[in-house]
């Protein structure tokens, strides 16, 4: 039996579009989580090569703040809600359905500037025909990317191949953009309105 939901690709796994990381809905990066099963809370331990930008809380949902932080190679990831995530029971996609806001960050060596990204994007979504979500371009700050509101997608039952069973199931919105000064992507992901979530993207700050 194979179940999976479908979003924006056919499977979600971790995949590289763009030279921006995208996580899968299982699983972790782990390098963070400590022997109590719940990731770091702060970024100082983190060494990365890349400035992290993190926002202001006041642009987040009242009583949301920094619960969790996980890294692996050049990306660090970001949790904010408004409830403690330790320890840590659910996987990443569980904690987003839960209420949280998660804020992603990679280097990119490949992306030439902004526009290159948000071209790119655009370009991808729109010839991926399993595409659910209205994909739109969006400018953070001067910088341009790409975003969606939440939105209906399916959870898939397949059994030998043949779909036996298709539930609705809401998806997050989200925002990506490409950081032209540091040559970083970001993604913010939350069941919130677009709006909000470019809003926290704009008060991103070192």
């Amino acid at each position: 039996m194979e179940r999976r939901k479908i979003v924006l690709v056919a499977v979600i796994l971790s995949a590289v579009i763009g030279g921006a990381v995208i996580l899968a809905n299982t699983g972790r990066l782990s390098q963070a989580a400590n022997d109590d099963a719940c990731m770091l809370k702060t970024l100082d331990s983190v060494v990365t090569d890349f400035p992290v930008k993190q926002p202001d809380t006041s642009s987040m949902p009242a009583g949301f703040q920094l619960e969790g932080v996980d890294y692996a190679g050049r990306t660090v990831i970001m949790f904010y809600a408004d409830h403690s995530l330790c320890p840590l029971t659910e996987s990443y996609g569980g904690l987003i359905d839960k209420g949280a806001i998660v804020i992603s960050v990679n280097k990119s060596d490949e992306i030439k500037d902004s526009i290159q990204f948000q071209n790119q994007e655009l370009e991808y979504y729109a010839n991926n025909t399993e595409t659910l979500a209205k994909v739109e371009p969006i400018t953070v700050n001067g910088n341009k990317g790409i975003g969606w509101e939440p939105f209906n997608g399916t959870d898939t039952v397949r059994i030998d191949g043949n779909i036996v069973k298709q539930e609705p199931i809401k998806m997050p919105g989200w925002v990506r953009f490409y950081d032209d000064q540091d040559g970083t992507i970001y993604g913010i992901r939350g069941h919130q309105p677009l709006q909000v979530l470019v809003k926290i993207a704009e008060s991103l700050h070192r």
